[in-house]
Order: structure tokens, then sequence, then C-alpha cells
């Protein structure tokens, strides 16, 4: 709709929550299809997040185990930065964790307000 109201734009960001979104596979098809199909503009994942929780209502298997909510935070961000990675773009821009300073038991921090392991994962990718 934008090219056919002529609204400028310069990159196409797309949400994934996959309780709602689907499996890591359709978010690489989405990704891929909007490579092809906008040659001229980046992509980025505005927003994602892991919410093993989500999935009891969802209808949705989970992608990786519910009752290990800890590790599967960080599983699901390195499995969405590596495929991400995979797809061998410039145009692909990054990933936005949506709202992690949320608060004491939310994605980035347990219920005793403890970091999560999960803000580690980008740390092998600092600059030295």
């Amino acid at each position: 709709r934008f090219e056919a109201y002529d609204i400028p734009y310069d990159i196409i960001g797309l949400s994934y929550y996959p309780w709602w979104h689907g499996n890591l596979l359709e978010l690489r098809d989405n990704f891929l299809s909007i490579l092809e199909n906008f040659p001229d503009r980046d992509v980025i994942l505005v927003e994602a997040g892991w919410r093993p929780w989500e999935y009891r209502n969802s209808g949705n298997a989970p992608p990786f185990p519910l009752d290990a909510p800890e590790g599967s935070h960080r599983l699901f961000l390195e499995e969405v930065n590596d495929l991400l990675l995979g797809l061998n773009s410039r145009r692909v821009k990054g990933i936005f964790w949506w709202e992690p300073a949320w608060g004491c038991d939310s994605d980035f921090f347990d219920a005793d307000c403890e970091t999560r392991d999960v803000i580690h994962v980008f740390d092998k990718w600092r600059r030295r």
C-alpha cells in the first residue's frame, strides 16, 4: 500500500512472535520473500519475543521446551539471530527484542529481577 500511495520508506520491519506467526522456517520464508520482492529495501526484525507461557492458549506447538524457560529465552534469540545471519544479505539489518525492560518476571528478567541468560546472546558480536 505504501507504494500504491507513493509513500516514501527506506526499510521494511517485521514482527516475530512464534505463537502467533509460526515457526522459524516461516520467518525465514517471509524474509526471503521480502528480499526478493523488494530488492531496493532493507529489512529488520523490529520486534521479537519469547514467552513460553503464551503457548498455553495459542494452539501452536512451541519450538523449544516449555519446562526450561530460562534456557529457552536464550535459545530462541540465538536461533533467530543465526537464521537472519544465515540469509547472507547485507540488507538484513538486525533484531530488536520487544520491551526487554518490561519489569521483573519478563523476557529479560526473572521473578527476582535478575537478568536472564538471554541478555548475553550478542556478547560474542562486540567489537574488541
